[in-house]
């Protein structure tokens, strides 16, 4: 289904939904935002624990109407995508799918650049898939990414679940996200607890396999090549802050990094989003911009 909408000031999109065949045959739900002229590049967004890609509506409509096509799909297990509710048979599936996204994204706009867009547990992703994999992306943008998790659990519990991970992979526990540390904004706080789309819940093996890739990929932003935007809020009482400045303190002149103050986990649902989304737009001009492209 097309659906066309403005935003004002002349700036128009149209929002469209379909499905789309993993490798293994699973039919998952993918949105995309396209702006009413001709697009500047495509940004394909990895959502995070727990939710579902309209959560994200709001920011897509703003940058298809900078421009932009925005594409996301839901994660096997969320949203109104098929699959045991927040459980993944194993994390190279999640990285399974990311590549054949990107892959359908590169065949559909052949002469765009490409960005990958990974928030939390998506940057946890978005970071993984990158370092594992040789496909070159024009940026990646991450925000508030699962490196390590603000309030870590002992070595014990780890160990614990790691064992109970293979005994029993699919058990769900919760998810541990308090719902008011998402955002400032109360009426976000009240959207997500009433959302129908939204769970609170991880399986065992998830969670491990999760914790894991995290831990890895903060160890391995010399893998990086392409040019990232990381960005983290000071008062992430969900994914540390803390591992994402160590993250990208030896990083290259590629990696921009940027800490807002007082800020909570969703940076584009928080007080501050509008000077979040102006960097993010900033950033994307660069390298969005065609002589940046024929210089890298």
């Amino acid at each position: 289904m097309l659906k066309r909408e403005s935003l004002g000031k002349e700036k128009t999109f149209s929002h469209s939904n379909s499905y789309w065949q993993t490798a293994d045959g699973l039919q998952l739900y993918m949105q995309t935002w396209a702006p009413g002229g001709t697009p500047r590049g495509v940004i394909n967004l990895v959502h995070g624990l727990g939710e579902h890609g309209y959560r994200y509506n709001d920011w897509a409509s703003r940058l298809a109407g900078e421009g932009f096509v925005v594409r996301s799909f839901d994660h096997r297990g969320h949203g109104r995508s098929p699959g045991k509710q927040a459980h993944i048979p194993n994390y190279q599936k999640v990285m399974d799918d990311i590549g054949l996204f990107l892959t359908m994204c590169r065949e559909e706009y052949p002469d765009l650049p490409v960005f990958l867009y990974g928030h939390s547990l998506g940057g946890n992703f978005a970071l993984n898939y990158v370092i594992r994999s040789a496909m070159k992306l024009d940026g990646i943008i991450v925000t508030s990414p699962w490196l390590e998790l603000a309030d870590a659990p002992s070595p014990i519990l780890i160990k614990t679940v790691k064992i109970l991970s293979r005994v029993f992979p699919a058990m769900r526990v919760w998810n541990r996200i308090r719902i008011e540390d998402l955002s400032h904004d109360l009426r976000i706080v009240h959207n997500y607890k009433t959302d129908p789309l939204v769970h609170h819940q991880i399986t065992l093996r998830m969670f491990s396999e999760c914790y894991q890739a995290g831990l890895k990929a903060s160890m391995s932003i010399y893998k990086i090549n392409s040019p990232l935007l990381l960005m983290h809020g000071s008062e992430d009482h969900i994914t540390s802050c803390k591992a994402s400045a160590n993250f990208t303190r030896n990083a290259s002149n590629k990696t921009k990094y940027i800490e807002w103050e007082g800020s909570y986990h969703e940076l584009h649902n928080d007080l501050d989003k509008d000077k979040v989304f102006d960097a993010l737009k900033d950033w994307l001009d660069h390298y969005a911009n065609p002589q940046t492209l024929q210089n890298a």
